[in-house]
């Protein structure tokens, strides 16, 4: 039987805005505002919906122990993502394959 997709949360990249949360790397993403996540594609889609609908994304991620959850304030998320893509010189928030799916 195949094992399951899984969504591996690599690396949060520390910045002013992520103080505390960039200990937080290699943990498997549960589910985002409590709906499951199943494979990349399915979860990128859900942030870009509830970015524009939801007042926080709260993402539970896997630890030992018991989950744990990091929660985005929408409002300040783009400010946070372009301050990151900018300091880390990445050139895309995702691939160009999930950004032409949207």
């Amino acid at each position: 039987m195949p094992c399951p997709l899984k969504v591996i949360l690599s690396r949060i990249f520390p910045t002013k805005l992520t103080a505390g949360y960039s200990a937080m790397m290699d943990r498997r993403c549960i589910s985002v505002n409590g709906e499951a996540v199943l494979n990349l594609r399915q979860m990128y889609a859900l942030v870009q919906r509830l970015h524009s609908s939801a007042a926080y994304l709260d993402f539970e991620l896997q630890c030992v122990g018991g989950n744990c959850a990091v929660a985005v304030e929408t409002a300040t998320a783009d400010a946070v993502r372009d301050e990151i893509l900018e300091t880390y010189r990445i050139p895309s928030p995702a691939s160009r394959e999930l950004c032409a799916e949207q």
